[in-house]
């Protein structure tokens, strides 16, 4: 989760005292709990989103400060949550409030506030943690938190509202980037005027919550787009290899596990150290690894033993 996210929601355990949270069963999109999304209570279902609080608690949405906090806010586990179904479908929205605030950022995604198309696309991606996210007085989160989420993902979304009256039928362009900018593409996230056209495509296949949720894959995607100009770069290409910045010591002494900070090697062996703080994008450091281009060999024996020294400062270890 991103500690913007929450800082904004962190605190809201205490005032979980009258109005009582729907126990949720897991749902359909429960294999992203544990990924890049983190814990979401009505996606995981409420015992792994519950329990996540003691054992992964950088991984949750901050509600709680514990697991025994969480369980006391929900409901009892055999009162069941009362599904109901709107009359009709919802109406299409093509021009939110407050459209500035929906692509990166702590501001909360609605249908009413990013219209229907982003909101929707929202919950296939990292964003999800954010629609429909309880804001307000203590007394108004509370009230929101207790009603029940409506969507874990972008088809679910889609389905109960009305059709888009005037979807886009003209071709995207294709677009083409510098290599610096190759070199910081997916770093974070996968954005098309950072990467180009081809590198996120492609990413809709294999980091699909790290991109923006437009397509469903990676030949959508490509038939979206005007064909690539004779030159176009279209070469598959891995994450570039990162070296560690000068704030290095902390990704030990604080299990800040940034990728700009710690470089390639501590962020990557963190997915089996310490996973409970690594940001769940991969399942081992191995995966990790793959993902990464090689690192250079001309300065791979100083590194390693920089990178080690430097780690190890303040108090923390790293092997």
């Amino acid at each position: 989760m991103k500690s913007s996210i929450i800082l904004t929601l962190a605190g809201l355990g205490a005032a979980f005292r009258g109005a009582k949270i729907p126990w949720y069963a897991p749902s359909s999109a429960s294999g992203r709990c544990g990924g890049p999304m983190g814990y979401l209570d009505h996606v995981c279902g409420t015992k792994a989103y519950c329990d996540a609080f003691d054992r992964a608690y950088d991984h949750t949405d901050g509600f709680f400060t514990t697991k025994a906090a969480c369980y006391a806010a929900h409901k009892r586990q055999w009162e069941p949550v009362a599904q109901v179904k709107p009359a009709a479908l919802l109406p299409w929205i093509a021009q939110g409030s407050h459209m500035a605030q929906c692509g990166a950022g702590p501001w909360p995604i609605t249908d009413a506030r990013c219209g229907t198309q982003r909101y929707c696309e929202a919950h296939d991606t990292v964003s999800i943690v954010r629609t429909d996210m309880p804001v307000g007085t203590r007394k108004e989160r509370l009230a929101e938190a207790a009603k029940t989420r409506p969507f874990v993902s972008a088809a679910q979304c889609f389905a109960a509202h009305e059709p888009n009256p005037s979807p886009s039928r003209r071709l995207e362009p294709w677009v083409d980037v510098t290599e610096r900018q190759h070199q910081l593409c997916g770093l974070y996230h996968y954005r098309e005027s950072e990467c180009g056209t081809a590198r996120y495509c492609a990413a809709f296949d294999h980091e699909p919550e790290l991109i923006d949720g437009r397509f469903a894959n990676s030949v959508r995607c490509l038939r979206a787009h005007k064909k690539p100009p004779s030159g176009a770069n279209l070469a598959s290409r891995k994450l570039a290899w990162q070296w560690p910045g000068t704030s290095v010591h902390s990704c030990a002494e604080n299990h800040f596990y940034d990728i700009f900070v710690c470089g390639t090697r501590i962020y990557c062996d963190a997915f089996d150290l310490d996973r409970t703080h690594a940001n769940g994008r991969f399942k081992s450091s191995a995966q990790c690894y793959e993902a990464f281009e090689e690192e250079p060999l001309a300065v791979y024996s100083l590194s390693a033993t920089k990178l080690s020294r430097m780690a190890t400062k303040g108090g923390g270890e790293y092997q």
